[in-house]
C-alpha cells in the first residue's frame, strides 16, 4: 500500500537522462545490474537496490534477456523500485550476457503495484523495436544521455 501511495505521489516519467550511463567502464553482467540499480537508488528510485538487484537476477535465472545484437533487457517487476524506470547503459566494451555479449542494455524496473501489464507491453516493444538495425544504431550512436532519453520516449511512445 505504501508503494502504491508512493508512486501516485511521484510522477516522474518512466525515462530520464539521469538513469542513462554513457561509457560505463562496468565489465561484467554482475557490475552492469548492480550499477544500474545503484543509480537507481541515486536518483531517488529504489530505495534497496540490493534486493531489486535480487529480483532482476530471479528473472535472468529462468532465461538469459540478452537479445543479440550486442543489447539486452534485463526486468523485473517489483515491489523494491518506487518510481518504474528505464535505466540504459552503454558500455565501452561488451559483457558476457547469457550465451551472447551485450554493450547497450536497457533495463526495465516497473512498480509490481502500479505495473498492471505496462511491463510486458513495453518489454514487447521494446524487442520489437531493436531488431531494427536504424533503432539500434541511433541508441549507439546518440551523443548524449538527453538524445536516448527522448528517442525511447518517441519510439516507445510513453
Amino acid at each position: 500500500l505504501l508503494a502504491q501511495f508512493r508512486m501516485t505521489q511521484q510522477d516522474a516519467p518512466l525515462v530520464t537522462a539521469e538513469c542513462i550511463t554513457l561509457e560505463s567502464d562496468w565489465r561484467s553482467k554482475e557490475e552492469v545490474l548492480k550499477g544500474m540499480t545503484d543509480n537507481l537508488l541515486l536518483a531517488g528510485r529504489c530505495r534497496y537496490p540490493r534486493k531489486l538487484e535480487a529480483d532482476l537476477w530471479a528473472r535472468e535465472a529462468v532465461f538469459s534477456t540478452g537479445l543479440g545484437f550486442s543489447f539486452a533487457i534485463p526486468h523485473s517487476k517489483s515491489e523494491h523500485i518506487e518510481q518504474s524506470t528505464i535505466s540504459v547503459a552503454r558500455l565501452q566494451a561488451p559483457v558476457r550476457w547469457g550465451d551472447d555479449e551485450a554493450q547497450f542494455i536497457i533495463m526495465l524496473t516497473l512498480n509490481k503495484h502500479a505495473a498492471g501489464d505496462q511491463h510486458m507491453r513495453i518489454f514487447s516493444r521494446l524487442a520489437r523495436r531493436i531488431m531494427h538495425e536504424e533503432f539500434r544504431n541511433a541508441l549507439v550512436n546518440a551523443a548524449s544521455a538527453d538524445a536516448i532519453a527522448s528517442l525511447l520516449q518517441h519510439e516507445l511512445e510513453l
